[in-house]
């Protein structure tokens, strides 16, 4: 299994399905459930809630990192199972939905709504630097993707009444933006009617589009979204796909792949 296999989808809330592999070592198969055994922030508001939304998985040189919406740090680990949590006043950690990718061999982060990418050579010492502190775009809710031909790419958007995005981005210019971005898809709840808002997609204002993530498979693309809003039961994940990394791309008819009607 390659690295980018490991990279799991930023679904808006912490609780991802059962996820079973085999570890980097080559050990045997094991099976993890979430809610994970981890230092969450909780929300003393009622009802009580943990607070570690948006997270992010990646592996990067035989260790998972784990990120999440204002969590005052992240955590990494060998197995998945066991979990070390790592403070830095090198990231802005009280921003949202950040994005988390290796690179060219070097892990990179940046939050929603910022400016600015930060990199890490070493994240276990907590060290980081400031890669592009005037990063073009206003971005909500990023992916960064990097091709299996060395390409960059980034997934962005979170809207209720406009298109998620797909930009190439240069990695030998400090992660530049390559011409103007792609809009990918927008909310359509009168054809895809998971999308309507309301626990049970009764609602009639527009829905919220976000949390882009991208996966290659055998040659295509899946760009991954959530709608119509976390606040609601229907809360659930669809896609669309492409043979190229900037489209164009189609519906696919299986949305949403992942669901749970009653929240």
């Amino acid at each position: 299994m390659k690295s980018s296999d490991y990279l799991f989808s930023k679904l808006t809330f912490f609780f991802i399905l059962c996820l079973s592999l085999v570890s980097p070592g080559g050990k045997a198969q094991q099976t993890f459930c979430n809610p994970i055994n981890i230092s969450y922030r909780f929300s003393l508001d009622k009802p009580s809630r943990r607070m570690a939304a948006d997270p992010v998985i990646v592996l990067f040189k035989n260790n998972y990192y784990l990120f999440a919406t204002a969590s005052s740090g992240y955590w990494f680990s060998e197995d998945l199972l066991k979990w070390k949590f790592v403070t830095t006043r090198d990231l802005p950690f009280e921003k949202d939905a950040p994005a988390a990718a290796v690179i060219n061999g070097e892990l990179y982060y940046m939050p929603l709504n910022s400016n600015i990418i930060y990199k890490a050579t070493d994240p276990i010492t907590g060290k980081w630097e400031v890669f592009n502190a005037d990063f073009p775009l206003s971005i909500g809710d990023p992916d960064l993707f990097q091709d299996t031909d060395g390409r960059v790419y980034m997934y962005y958007g979170c809207t209720n009444n406009d298109y998620l995005n797909a930009v190439e981005l240069d990695p030998n210019n400090k992660l530049k933006p390559i011409g103007k971005p792609v809009q990918v898809l927008k909310g359509d709840p009168a054809r895809r009617g998971w999308e309507r808002p309301g626990d049970y997609n009764t609602g009639t204002e527009r829905p919220w589009t976000e949390g882009p993530w991208m996966t290659k498979h055998n040659g295509k693309y899946y760009y991954q979204y959530s709608a119509p809003g976390t606040e609601f039961k229907s809360y659930a994940d669809g896609y669309f796909v492409s043979a190229s990394p900037l489209g164009p791309f189609s519906y696919a008819p299986s949305s949403p792949f992942s669901a749970k009607p009653e929240g």
